[in-house]
């Protein structure tokens, strides 16, 4: 969870653009008053980086799971609501896309509340992080890296399998490639 929020929180700030980007999106995304579009922007800004602190912090990492779970619900509702009305106004969840949200990107989302409660789980059993070691530390960081990155670029990779990245049989002919047999 952390990676995820400083990925997403970091793709706003660190990009050139990508912030005022977010900004400019947020009335056509989720219906708000232009007035309000460069707090709410900030506001997410803020909240992802400090559900990320928060879940880092041994004592508040219930508190910082709880935090994810809401932020990543809000968002999902947010995306799912952009998905339904038929919007082809990029999803700004990690920076600057140009691709429309869609139904994967729901699945994303609930697939990080899904590891958001996991965590919740895992903290409620109150195990000390020095309990854990430094190598179960780093494994669990590898793992948790590798996960959020998968999750994060999940859009891109359906996008990748798509049938329609696959060219037909015809486009082949037409491009002159030869059949194989």
């Amino acid at each position: 969870m952390v990676f995820t929020f400083v990925a997403a929180a970091g793709s706003k700030v660190l990009r050139a653009g990508a912030l005022a980007a977010f900004r400019d999106a947020l009335p056509r995304m989720i219906f708000l008053p232009k007035r309000f579009s460069w707090s709410v922007a900030w506001l997410v800004v803020v909240a992802e980086m400090a559900t990320a602190v928060i879940v880092a912090v041994p004592g508040l990492a219930m508190v910082g799971f709880l935090l994810a779970m809401g932020l990543m619900l809000i968002f999902t509702l947010s995306i799912a609501s952009m998905v339904r009305r038929g919007s082809v106004e990029p999803c700004r969840c990690f920076g600057v896309s140009t691709r429309p949200p869609g139904w994967i990107d729901v699945i994303r989302n609930l697939a990080l509340i899904a590891v958001a409660g996991a965590g919740l789980a895992g903290t409620a059993g109150s195990a000390n992080v020095a309990d854990i070691g430094v190598g179960g530390l780093a494994l669990a960081t590898g793992v948790g890296a590798v996960i959020a990155l998968l999750l994060m670029n999940l859009g891109e990779i359906a996008d990748l399998m798509s049938p329609a990245r696959v060219p037909d049989r015809q486009a082949s002919i037409t491009l002159g490639i030869p059949e194989k047999s």
